[in-house]
């Protein structure tokens, strides 16, 4: 017999709260991070990144099934999780931005790299009549692109 997995507590509005203040600052430093030359300080953030965005999802999930937990909070605490809310939304539209703008440059990048590859070769290979590059020297050239951010 196996035993049964323990059950999560559930998460409470201050979890909440800390986790989005958190993720926020992930977010930001992300952001900062991805503009710079490659860190392995970026790996541990992403690695962060998922994790607390999968804490904050299971909170907002857990909170949304209880009855009326912010309705039983201390005074303006509804109005500090609104502005959390508000600065992670921002965070997070930042961090697309940024990550959409270097994905978006790394394909210029890589694509230049296949046009002057294209070019040094001569044009298509693949597909050409067997003597229609008699006479050049096939070069192997492969080009490997991580998109992992």
């Amino acid at each position: 017999m196996t035993a049964a997995a323990p059950a999560r507590p559930i998460p409470t509005l201050g979890d909440l709260a800390a986790t989005m203040v958190r993720l926020t600052i992930v977010l930001d430093r992300e952001s900062e991070l991805v503009r710079g030359p490659s860190t392995p300080e970026l790996a541990t953030l992403q690695e962060e990144k998922g994790r607390l965005t999968q804490a904050y999802a299971q909170a907002i999930a857990a909170l949304r099934a209880s009855s009326g937990p912010l309705a039983a909070s201390p005074p303006g605490f509804a109005a500090e999780m609104k502005s959390a809310a508000q600065r992670l939304a921002g965070a997070i539209e930042r961090n697309a931005r940024v990550l959409r703008a270097m994905t978006e440059a790394t394909d210029r990048v890589v694509a230049a790299m296949v046009g002057a590859i294209k070019e040094q070769r001569g044009g298509s290979i693949g597909y050409a009549r067997p003597r229609a590059f008699a006479g050049h020297a096939r070069v192997a050239a492969g080009v490997t692109l991580d998109r992992r951010l």
